[in-house]
């Protein structure tokens, strides 16, 4: 796509985003005015902005993990006062310095401009590069030309890579990822951070390879929350902000108390009515939460919350019933919890221990006695005998108490018999056996 191309889709995209707004406007102030007809006052706040110690968005809800407010700038906002800027409430500024590969051309005009009055007034700032790279000898270029331009320069904030061209979208995951790679590499072989910048659906569809995971996320989606579930440092919630000392609108950002990292969960029986989960660490977490239920599909409700040095938990069960458990990590931030990923799901069921049959004495002859070891948690046994040692076995009597541990049993004198034994236990509504003692 040409760059003149890229600049008419950006301003249609401008355009739409005026009207929608507009549009926004008019049902907000609608409602405002009904509001007013029932006597009940509509709060007042400033949309992207910090209310009450907290960052609010469009809507006056709060923006859970937000810690800083920023804005990217490019040619398209035009001359800026930057000083003007820097009494705002704006706390970093992330700055275009160019497309695509090393030529001077694609510098952006406005970059010499921006960044030397950010570092005068002494703004945070990171760069970002619009990529055109569809090939990895490409990459080598768009870094070149951000070096190029960097030399020198102070950056508080990454590097980002810019990848969201309609021209590019035609490669397949592995390339991204190639290209990302390269691109990336070599800004931090000169020593500076990278990360990358894109839209939730291509972050969801097309910079899925796990290279992605290795750097910080810098997402896009203009809406009142970001709903991209995998871990993002920075999100861009609207490219129709107002910043006094802007003539024209601007993206909005917010530096992001980034979700911590999908925890891995075991899940073990340990007695007949317990059974212990056991996850990894999830570096910076302030704790976890733990949910359970009894179907995969089904409510998980959560059990337990514990803190950040707890990674292990036993937890009672029904002996025979199936549980299905599911871990996350989360963050304290001051406006609310941030949460990761949860675990994959994991089931796991309690069984009794089987017993072990001790002896088979005959006491007449037609009587045999047997012994066996208690089973802990056994509401009773269930004695099976057979005339083959290996298979045909039929129930022949249940023993109701768990504390019983011996039996006589009849059988026609001068036959020889096998047996063996289960335990079972019944709670919850639920009635489970152990496993086949061994055979006598």
């Amino acid at each position: 796509m040409s760059m003149r191309r890229a600049e008419e889709r950006l301003e249609g995209i401008l355009k739409f985003q005026r009207r929608k707004w507009s549009r926004i406007l008019v049902i907000l102030f609608a409602i405002a005015g009904m509001a007013s007809l029932f006597h009940e006052p509509v709060q007042a706040f400033t949309a992207w902005s910090k209310e009450n110690g907290v960052f609010v968005n469009n809507t006056g809800s709060t923006i859970v993990g937000a810690t800083k407010k920023g804005i990217d700038v490019s040619r398209y906002q035009g001359t800026i006062d930057w000083d003007t800027v820097k009494t705002t409430d704006v706390e970093f500024v992330i700055i275009r310095c160019g497309y695509g590969s090393d030529l001077t051309s694609q510098d952006d005009p406005q970059w010499l401009n921006n960044v030397e009055a950010c570092e005068r007034l002494g703004i945070p700032y990171g760069v970002y590069l619009y990529s055109y790279a569809d090939t990895t000898a490409k990459a080598k270029s768009e870094a070149a030309h951000v070096l190029r331009l960097i030399q020198g320069r102070k950056l508080s904030y990454p590097v980002y890579y810019d990848i969201e061209d309609d021209s590019l979208l035609s490669l397949s995951v592995t390339a991204h990822a190639q290209i990302a790679k390269t691109f990336c590499d070599t800004i931090e072989a000169a020593g500076y951070e990278t990360g990358i910048h894109s839209f939730r659906n291509w972050f969801n569809t097309k910079l899925t390879d796990s290279f992605f995971d290795t750097k910080t996320r810098w997402v896009a989606e203009y809406a009142s929350t970001c709903t991209y579930q995998g871990t993002y440092g920075m999100w861009q919630c609207t490219d129709s902000g107002s910043v006094d000392g802007i003539s024209t609108k601007v993206d909005i950002n917010f530096l992001m108390t980034e979700a911590p990292s999908k925890v891995n969960l075991k899940v073990q029986s340990t007695a007949y009515n317990k059974q212990k989960l056991t996850w990894g660490k999830a570096s910076g977490a302030t704790g976890y939460e733990i949910y359970r239920s009894t179907s995969q599909d089904g409510t998980y409700q959560k059990i337990k919350t514990v803190g950040s040095s707890t990674r292990t938990l036993t937890v009672t069960a029904v002996t025979g019933r199936t549980y299905y458990y599911r871990v996350r990590a989360y963050i304290t931030s001051t406006s609310g919890n941030v949460y990761g990923a949860y675990s994959t799901i994991r089931g796991g069921k309690s069984t009794l221990s089987k017993p072990a049959l001790k002896s088979v004495k005959r006491s007449s002859s037609n009587k045999v006695t047997l012994k066996w070891k208690k089973v802990s948690g056994a509401s009773g046994y269930v004695i099976y005998y057979s005339k083959k040692k290996n298979s045909g076995y039929k129930k022949l009597t249940t023993i109701k108490k768990g504390s019983v541990v011996s039996c006589k049993v009849k059988g026609k004198k001068g036959t020889k018999y096998y047996y063996r034994i289960k335990a079972y236990r019944k709670a919850g509504g639920v009635t489970s056996y152990s496993s086949y003692s061994n055979t006598k």
